[in-house]
């Protein structure tokens, strides 16, 4: 009975087992990995909407959810579905950031305000029909409807341009004879305006159009004369005759020519009336008694030529003589007032560049007295602490005016020269700075070395082009806008640094004696001489300077120096670094060669034919081979570790002295031929001196 029971209890619960529901299976969440808009950027016009799209991905990620968001509401604001609403002008970021991951994109909206476009409707020429005379001209003028109309171009046709062509301005010009249509046509909407022009054969006839005279009113003495000129307008008109006439000949005469004659103390009007078209011009004459005047005899300025920079004014002083003359009334007039302007008290006022003549008249007499202005934009500035200074400099033209204000509290100074070449100078009653200012004149070079400059600024005259400024106190440089630079004298100064990567025109640089660190010239690709020693340079890339001929770095901290590429290198002054090593391999036309004072421990001059003088002491060669050097004429190797052997060696591969000449001029700039040093060498004492002297050389140990 019990095992019975057991078998009831296990039957059950396998029938439990059998009728038990199967659990669900749980999906798996997919992140979200990243987000994207449809656009990066967006213009809207204030007012106006815009909707963005957003992409989660991947696109089946389980939470699809984002909210938006706006940098600056002001500018726009968005929805919760990405609608962008402009609100006012300017820029707003638009971000939409996942919920799952918080990944962002963003884009940038740029509100602008809407502009108002006024459209075209029509366009109208002043004249419908005209007549022309070959060779004439003709000016039409078109105007376009409305005349507010945002868009004004328009353009000019001719249908038969044998006859008569036209300019893009309206300028009709004959050709021959016949008729052609003018037609403009608006850029927007495309309308048209016409002119039929008929050309004929003859005369071009210029008709008057008006007259002036050059006084408007005149006062004269019983018994004197006045002189009127008449201008008949346009200057080229055709009839240029004209008469005179007094409204009252009791008081003043005109003879045909214009000139009037006092008669009688009162007032008459001068007439003047042109022959074609009848066009008038008037004088008022008052004629008075003879009174005691002083009569004037000429009036001259203080200034005979000036320079200014734009925007600067001066004061023109008149000096009418006698200095008791009557009448002392003057007028002042420029012949370009674009350039200058002059007021009714003589102040002139530099307008833009270019050269004006300002004229002084006398009101008794018509004395005239004149002033050349020259109105530049080129300017140099310097500051000096000596008590005189003197610079010279080149101009490029034969006469040429400039001014200089020594800053003394004097005002400016006018130089002119009939030449290409200036000298200046000036001396200072105090040692304080002083501020000095040169202006205009075509400057093409300028030398101010050894005065004491603190500072040079140069920046405003970008035409220099030879600038010596050495032996000065200058820190700083700026060259960078003088473009035209061919030669660059800086040396022994104060410069930490120097950049000449604008200057490309530059073919000398010399600024030894300095302090600076770094010096760039590989884009100075014409540089024929280069001096750069004595400053702090630990390395120095001529790679570019494949024209150079002379190379002076010496007395810097050069660890390594390339001359591979300097190919035309006649000169090589490198001595007092830290070379290791040197190769002048392939700079055959080697003439001199300065490289003592380093860690040489091998130096090869096989390949140098044309060198003449050899400095190599100072190093630790063991060896060195002349035999090549058969123009070499003199040579130091001294305190080096050349034994006897190799120095006798070196003796038997001299040239012999007779068979070397060297020209007048490099004997000037390389003396001490013929000597040949080599003191301080272990084989010194022990060797045979007398092999090179037996060749004519004179020898040091």
């Amino acid at each position: 009975m019990k095992k019975y029971c057991l078998y009831l209890i296990a039957a059950a619960l396998l029938l439990a087992a059998c009728n038990k529901e199967p659990q669900a299976e749980v999906p798996e969440d997919i992140p979200v990995t990243g987000v994207s808009l449809n656009l990066t950027e967006a213009i809207l016009l204030v007012g106006n909407t815009l909707t963005l799209e957003a992409t989660v991905e991947p696109c089946d990620a389980t939470n699809q959810s984002v909210t938006w968001s706006s940098d600056d509401e002001s500018v726009a604001t968005v929805s919760p579905e990405g609608e962008v609403t402009a609100v006012a002008p300017g820029t707003a970021i638009i971000t939409i950031t996942a919920e799952d991951g918080g990944f962002t994109a963003t884009c940038a909206v740029t509100i602008e305000e809407e502009i108002l476009l006024v459209p075209v409707i029509g366009v109208s020429l002043n004249l419908p029909d005209a007549v022309l005379l070959v060779g004439a001209m003709l000016n039409l003028e078109a105007t376009v409807e409305p005349c507010d109309a945002t868009n004004q171009t328009v353009t000019w046709s001719s249908d038969d341009e044998s006859v008569a062509t036209v300019s893009p301005e309206g300028e009709v010009t004959a050709v021959a004879p016949g008729t052609a249509m003018i037609t403009v046509t608006t850029d927007d909407g495309r309308f048209t305006a016409t002119c039929a022009v008929t050309i004929e054969e003859g005369i071009l006839l210029v008709p008057v159009i008006g007259v002036s005279l050059n006084l408007p009113d005149a006062v004269l003495l019983v018994g004197n004369t006045l002189t009127f000129e008449a201008t008949v307008e346009p200057g080229d008109a055709t009839n240029q005759a004209v008469t005179w006439s007094s409204d009252d000949e009791s008081v003043a005469t005109v003879n045909p020519e214009g000139e009037v004659a006092a008669v009688a103390a009162g007032t008459t009007l001068i007439t003047v009336t042109t022959e074609d078209g009848g066009f008038t011009a008037t004088c008022a004459v008052t004629i008075e008694e003879e009174i005691l005047l002083v009569p004037v005899t000429g009036v001259s300025l203080n200034l005979p030529n000036a320079v200014l920079l734009v925007g600067a004014m001066l004061s023109l002083e008149a000096t009418v003589e006698p200095y008791d003359a009557t009448n002392q009334t003057v007028t002042w007039s420029s012949v370009d007032e674009s350039v200058a302007t002059v007021s009714p008290e003589g102040e002139v006022t530099a307008v833009a560049t270019g050269t004006a003549m300002i004229t002084v008249t006398t009101e008794d007499g018509g004395f005239m007295a004149t002033c050349v202005v020259n109105v530049s934009s080129s300017f140099i500035t310097m500051t000096t602490l000596a008590t005189g200074v003197s610079f010279q400099i080149g101009l490029t033209q034969g006469i040429d005016h400039l001014s200089i204000d020594w800053g003394d509290g004097e005002g400016s100074k006018t130089y002119s020269s009939s030449t290409s070449y200036l000298y200046v100078s000036h001396n200072y009653s105090n040692t304080s700075e002083h501020h000095i200012t040169i202006i205009g004149g075509n400057i093409r070079w300028l030398s101010c070395y050894g005065n004491q400059l603190a500072a040079l600024d140069v920046s405003r005259y970008p035409d220099l082009e030879l600038l010596y400024c050495s032996e000065n106190k200058i820190t700083t440089l700026d060259v960078s806008r003088n473009t035209a630079l061919s030669v660059l004298d800086c040396y022994r100064n104060q410069l930490t640094a120097l950049d000449v990567s604008k200057n490309t025109a530059l073919t000398n640089l010399k600024c030894y004696d300095n302090q600076l660190t770094v010096l760039d010239v590989s884009r100075n690709t014409d540089l024929l001489e280069l001096h750069c020693s004595d400053n702090q340079l630990t390395a120095l890339d001529v790679s570019k300077n494949t024209k150079l001929s002379k190379l002076h770095c010496s007395g810097n901290r050069l660890t390594d120096l390339d001359v591979c590429m300097n190919i035309a290198l006649e000169e090589l002054y490198c001595y007092s670094n830290l070379l290791t090593a040197l190769d002048v391999s392939r700079n055959t036309a080697l003439f001199l060669l300065l490289c003592y004072y380093n860690q040489l421990t091998a130096l090869d001059v096989s390949m140098n034919p044309t060198l003449a003088y050899l400095s190599c002491s100072e190093n630790q060669l063991t060896a060195l081979d002349v035999s090549k050097n058969t123009a070499l004429i003199y040579l130091s190797c001294g305190y080096n570790h050349l034994t006897t052997s190799v120095l006798n060696e070196i003796f038997m591969s001299l040239p012999q002295v007779r068979h070397l000449s060297l020209s007048t001029k490099r004997s000037r700039e390389y003396p001490y031929p013929f000597e040949l040093r080599i003191h301080g060498n272990p084989g010194t004492d022990d060797c045979d001196v007398t092999i090179a002297e037996g060749k004519g050389w004179f020898v040091f140990r």
